[in-house]
């Protein structure tokens, strides 16, 4: 399986830099406390638009643990209606995290990791209560959970 590129901010910096001037869509991805977000913008020569994905872990089955799986549900219910319906679990069971942006001019790379920071950290409080009852995607991947 491919790795994800690792790293925050920096990485994004460097990513959305070298989109400056481009006419071709940016695909992006960077990690936070465990959660990879893939992102891309575009922009025609007026606009532009961007939108952040990010898997937060599979919702627990309540044979694993019943307790984990209702808390789990409530607290996607509550950061559904808090971030808007960002937040929701998809037919295989995955908590998805959703945001994005448009803008009424041509967004600078400033302004493209603003918003992806924005974005996260709208959402930050709910990813921390979710990290204590749902296995984070990386966790799960190095078997670091508890």
């Amino acid at each position: 399986m491919a790795r994800m590129p690792s790293g925050g901010i920096a990485n994004i910096a460097r990513q959305v830099t070298s989109y400056a001037g481009s006419d071709k869509p940016l695909k992006f991805s960077f990690q936070y406390r465990g959660v990879v977000f893939a992102g891309w913008a575009e922009s025609d020569l007026e606009k532009g638009r961007m939108q952040l994905l990010a898997d937060l872990g599979a919702l627990p089955y309540t044979m694993e643990s019943d307790f984990r799986r209702a808390n789990a549900l409530a607290i996607v219910r509550e950061a559904g209606k808090a971030l808007g319906g960002r937040v929701w679990i998809t037919p295989h069971q995955h908590i998805l995290l959703m945001g994005q942006e448009h803008f009424d001019s041509l967004p600078t790379p400033r302004v493209l990791i603003a918003t992806a920071v924005r974005l996260v950290l709208e959402a930050k409080p709910f990813m921390e209560l979710l990290s204590v009852v749902v296995e984070p995607p990386a966790a799960r991947a190095t078997g670091d959970f508890n």
